[in-house]
């Protein structure tokens, strides 16, 4: 990977091994391959606005892993979520990881979270709202029940999407509350505190998204269900 400021007359190498790399202000982040065989890769960081791009790999607590693949979700405010892939290329779900102000160092934020069938991920920012998220994932102790070694799911592991909201930038999340009542005015029936509002985040071919605006503050619409888990069954769903 390299660099100039005279149209390539000449240049200088920043990085060597690397495949891809992402600018996303604050930042310049380069993937780069550690080991072949494996397609293990690594994460580097600089400022975007450096004078000499001077990277630094990044760090990560599960040492024990692999890391695989690389994504890019959000840099506001100089932090970054970055969605980690520690299995396979096959694997359409990952770890969610929250960095310090420095873009270098991370800590886990959320697991397991997917892709959906256009290739995004089940992870959005509420628009106008600093530090609000929503993203689904799999339930972990069903999911983790249901995983092989290869980070293939088993079965019907996959239906077992939850939504979850953060309002401190994915520092906590939680589930959201269930209505009581429906557009009717009916009760909703939900049995107990695990019975909760789950919504398709990410665009869908056939199922709308979650939508906001910066000037709609808090305003949140998107299609869903009330329930255990977040239905692939398009007749269970509604608006929200």
């Amino acid at each position: 990977m390299s660099y100039s400021d005279n149209y390539f007359k000449t240049s200088k190498i920043m990085l060597d091994g690397v495949n891809s790399f992402t600018i996303s202000f604050p930042y310049i982040y380069a993937h780069r391959l550690v080991d072949e065989a494996t397609q293990k890769v690594s994460l580097h960081v600089t400022q975007a606005n450096s004078s000499n791009y001077q990277f630094s790999q990044c760090e990560f607590p599960i040492a024990n892993l692999n890391d695989i693949d690389y994504t890019i979700l959000d840099t506001k405010h100089g932090q970054t979520f970055v969605l980690v892939n520690h299995w396979s290329s096959n694997s359409d779900f990952g770890n969610l990881y929250m960095s310090d102000g420095l873009g270098q160092k991370f800590s886990l934020s959320l697991k397991y979270v997917p892709k959906t069938d256009k290739d995004f991920f089940d992870f959005t920012k509420v628009s106008g709202m600093e530090g609000v998220y929503v993203a689904n994932h799999y339930k972990e102790e069903l999911f983790e029940r249901g995983l092989s070694s290869s980070g293939d799911r088993v079965k019907d592991i996959y239906k077992q999407k939850l939504t979850k909201i953060t309002f401190d930038r994915g520092g906590v999340w939680t589930t959201i509350p269930a209505p009581e009542k429906d557009s009717a005015g009916r009760k909703i029936p939900c049995e107990d505190e695990t019975c909760t509002l789950n919504l398709n985040v990410a665009a869908l071919t056939d199922i709308g998204h979650l939508y906001s605006s910066k000037n709609a503050l808090g305003l949140l619409l998107s299609t869903g269900n009330v329930g255990y888990h977040l239905t692939t069954k398009t007749a269970d769903v509604n608006t929200y």
